[in-house]
């Protein structure tokens, strides 16, 4: 029997530096441990996180649909053919600004904000 081990690129740091600094403004937000790296929980969904090169974000199927229609978001993605709906990856330039990375945080959290709390 072959087994299957999986490995995980690390993040890099100043991904989980910009995030850890954004999320400042999110007090209420929980942090976890998941894919190795840091991930945030809001009303117990899975909000926002670091995964290997990119960052993630939960979004409205409708801020989803239009995020897809630009250059570099992508689904995401953690493991080959294992997407996970309502999430994109957004690309360095995006995260990498600080200011553009916060309109997007504040998107996402506009909507699982309005999610109602899992129990």
């Amino acid at each position: 029997m072959e087994e299957f081990i999986m490995t995980w690129k690390k993040v890099p740091e100043k991904n989980k530096k910009m995030l850890e600094k954004v999320m400042l403004d999110f007090p209420e937000a929980r942090k976890k441990m998941m894919f190795g790296s840091p991930v945030y929980f809001m009303n117990g969904y899975m909000w926002i996180g670091t995964h290997e090169d990119s960052i993630f974000i939960r979004l409205s199927e409708e801020d989803q649909k239009k995020a897809l229609s630009q250059i570099g978001i992508t689904l995401f993605t953690p493991m080959s053919g294992r997407t996970m709906k309502g999430y994109v990856s957004l690309p360095a330039e995006i995260y990498e600004s600080e200011s553009n990375f916060i309109e997007w945080v504040q998107m996402s959290f506009r909507f699982v904000s309005s999610l109602p709390p899992k129990l």
